[in-house]
């Protein structure tokens, strides 16, 4: 039996990871129809819920939160190495099963988004021991695309150095990216330039419940809105955003609110909607953007309320997708919210806080569709939408001229690991 182990995502919380989960899982299938998956979620029981029976008898869940991963999980995988080391294989069966899973599976693939960044570095302990367990167990390890460095922080750059060159690959997400690895790192080996995995997602490869609110009631409104010849904006937003706003002294809400105003005001139809949500309830903003939502709600009026459409629920990947293709423009502030949109033919405006936005982006010469979130101000914002409305066909034209090489590209991941463990 062939088995697959991935670590850095989750079904659960942010849906572009779920998206990134969901079209590793889908491709590898459809290479090794008979393959196995191990999750290693920092959401476990929460993504055990979620998925769907279908997928049930291919995807086991395990546990990779901070705490189980640093002390019982690490400490089992050492304990593997020795037992393995010594051929005492009858000890290896009393170790936890998802230990043993990763350890006879055919490769660990990361693909967490962002990972070993300057400025990030409360996350810096977590990259590390994420990627502890597959090195002790001698596991080929894979980092799938994402965005990594600058390395000019000292405590990062030190960690960097000692984790980074021991991937089996690394696969560097855009031109940026790749060119912190040269900086940092002579010994080219080890990385290759490759897209974001996102960008070969299907509706198909979709592995969690969808909502059952009121989604295909507000789609189908959506539909008669475009009959009608309005003009949908989305707007998606990010509590990430929100946090480095906060942190200059600028209310990202306040902005967003005065965004949705203006277009009002222009005659468009706002469409706001999350690409991070947690269950209904819950007030915790990280991998959350619902709590944020409903403070830009509540800074509208009635009557701006009802000249708006808003998608208040727990969304999977696939439903944002389905949401995303009916836009005439989106102005995102989440990363795989971009992504959707660039596979959807939809022209993104970005409010980004990371190099990571500006090198995809770049991929379709579209840079200049990137707001730095230190920059935005509602009038910019709105000003961008609509000289990009009278733009949309050229730009869309560059989504789709570029896209066959996003797509080409990301596929070279899967190419390599086939490569790397021989099948």
């Amino acid at each position: 039996m062939i088995a697959f182990s991935i670590i850095g995502a989750a079904f659960y919380g942010n849906r572009g990871a779920e998206a990134m989960l969901s079209t590793t899982i889908g491709i590898l299938k459809k290479e090794f129809p008979e393959a196995k998956f191990n999750v290693y979620s920092y959401y476990p029981e929460q993504d055990k819920k979620i998925l769907l029976e279908k997928a049930m008898p291919f995807i086991n869940i395990f546990s990779y939160k901070p705490i189980y991963l640093a002390t019982i999980f690490l400490f089992s995988s050492l304990l593997y190495a020795i037992f393995d080391l010594l051929k005492l294989n009858i000890l290896k069966k009393i170790l936890p099963l998802s230990v043993k899973s990763m350890a006879e599976s055919k490769a660990v693939i990361c693909i967490a988004g962002i990972s070993f960044i300057d400025g990030r570095e409360k996350f810096l302990i977590y990259n590390i021991f994420s990627l502890l367990p597959p090195l002790i167990l001698k596991v080929p390890l894979l980092k799938f695309s994402q965005a990594l460095g600058p390395f000019h922080n000292p405590v990062n750059k030190f960690f960097a150095n000692i984790f980074l060159p021991r991937c089996t690959k690394i696969f560097t997400r855009g031109n940026i990216t790749h060119s912190y690895f040269e900086e940092s790192f002579p010994d080219k080996n080890f990385y290759i330039r490759a897209d974001d995995i996102v960008f070969l997602y299907e509706k198909i490869f979709s592995y969690s419940i969808e909502s059952n609110g009121d989604f295909e009631a507000k789609k189908l409104l959506l539909k008669n809105l475009k009959l009608n010849e309005k003009t949908l904006v989305g707007i998606c937003p990010s509590s990430v955003i929100e946090g480095y706003n906060k942190k200059i002294g600028v209310s990202y809400v306040n902005i967003v609110v005065e965004i949705i105003e203006r277009l009002i005001q222009k005659g468009y139809t706002p469409v706001i909607f999350p690409n991070a949500t947690k269950n209904l309830t819950s007030k915790k903003k990280h991998n959350n953007d619902l709590p944020l939502i409903q403070d830009i709600l509540n800074g509208l009026s009635n009557k701006e309320l009802s000249d708006c459409i808003c998608f208040y629920d727990v969304l999977n990947a696939k439903q944002i997708v389905e949401l995303i293709e009916m836009l005439d423009i989106n102005v995102v502030s989440r990363f795989h919210s971009m992504i959707f949109s660039l596979i959807c033919s939809v022209v993104p405006i970005v409010i980004g806080w990371s190099h990571k936005y500006l090198e995809v982006m770049s991929l379709f010469q579209m840079e200049n569709l990137v707001i730095d979130f230190k920059n935005i101000t509602s009038v910019f914002v709105v000003n961008q939408v609509e000289t990009s409305l009278k733009e949309n066909d050229k730009l869309t034209a560059k989504i789709n001229k570029f896209l066959p090489k996003s797509k080409e590209s990301a596929f070279l991941q899967f190419k390599i690991l086939k490569d790397i463990i021989n099948l």
